[in-house]
């Protein structure tokens, strides 16, 4: 099959790089040749007049995200090849003809954002300070209270428990205790007041240490 090419050397040009695009892209070429159309009316021949104009070249969808080149950018269809070819240096091949400033306006590569700033630990938190227990009562004669102590008794009965609790500790003896009575002039301890009870058994737990 003979093909014809016809024209100025731009028109030449564009028919041979469309041919070669067709080529590249396996679809089936759209040329002219010398049929019955390319005769007129009158039955003499003229080029180009059964020449029928190929249809417009639909534009192919926009690139997918992963359709990127070296440089980050994604493959446009009105600017890029339509084979998707790429230079030696990996971006994308233009479309032929195109002007430096219609080159120029290629989109930029995507803008990856800053990964976010590492979050501070948290301060340490103190120890927990130990409650500070309070100090025991002081007792009137200079003493310590213990806790759940008994009252000091005040009749001859309790007198005579507390004298037995210190002989049975091992404190004193009975003897020892009424010398020590008769030495704080108290000759007749039943016939004492409560207040002397109280004051003899106060000392004698100051000196021994023993509870009522």
């Amino acid at each position: 099959m003979k093909i014809v090419l016809s024209g100025t050397m731009d028109e030449v040009r564009a028919e041979l790089l469309a041919l070669a695009q067709d080529w590249a892209e396996k679809k089936e070429p759209t040329y002219r040749s010398e049929a019955p159309g390319d005769h007129t009316a009158d039955g003499s021949y003229q080029e180009g007049a059964g020449l029928v104009a190929p249809a417009p070249p639909h534009d192919p969808p926009a690139a997918a995200p992963s359709e990127l080149d070296s440089a980050g950018v994604a493959w446009d269809p009105k600017i890029h090849a339509k084979t998707k070819t790429q230079t030696k240096l990996g971006t994308w091949k233009f479309k032929p003809g195109l002007s430096p400033e219609q080159r120029a306006v290629a989109p930029a590569p995507p803008v990856v954002p800053a990964p976010p700033a590492a979050l501070a630990p948290p301060a340490a938190l103190a120890p927990p300070v130990a409650p500070v227990a309070p100090a025991p009562p002081v007792a009137p004669d200079g003493g310590v209270f213990r806790k759940h102590e008994n009252p000091a008794p005040q009749n001859m009965d309790g007198f005579l428990n507390y004298i037995a609790k210190l002989v049975g500790g091992g404190k004193t003896t009975h003897a020892a205790v009424q010398e020590w009575v008769s030495q704080q002039g108290v000759a007749d301890l039943t016939k004492s007041e409560p207040g002397t009870v109280v004051a003899l058994c106060e000392s004698l737990r100051t000196t021994y240490g023993v509870p009522f």
